[in-house]
């Protein structure tokens, strides 16, 4: 017979669903953090030049653009690491506890 407090703990079960939620919902902000990243770098190859069929030509960037690319490059990965990091304890947090 199962004890009542048997029923409270979570299960390996329990565990590996909340796991694979927060692993599926990392994954989706990590995605849409790339598209974000991809959107930065067109846009910046797009300012760099005046003619659009020029657009996606590294050698086209000029440093301004350069630097703006790598801010917004940067502000995405930290953004999306700490959300990663936020859900991630917080499953271990609600796992443990």
């Amino acid at each position: 017979m199962t004890s009542d407090l048997e029923i409270s703990l979570p299960t390996f079960f329990f565990v590996n669903k909340l796991s694979s939620i927060a692993v599926l919902v990392c994954s989706i902000f990590g995605w849409f953090g790339n598209l974000l990243i991809i959107w930065a770098t067109i846009l910046a190859y797009e300012s760099a030049s005046d003619n659009m069929t020029m657009c996606l030509i590294p050698e086209a960037i000029t440093l301004p653009a350069a630097k703006l690319w790598f801010m917004s490059d940067g502000i995405i990965n930290i953004g999306v690491t700490i959300i990663y990091v936020v859900l991630m304890v917080s499953v271990k947090v609600y796992t443990l506890g």
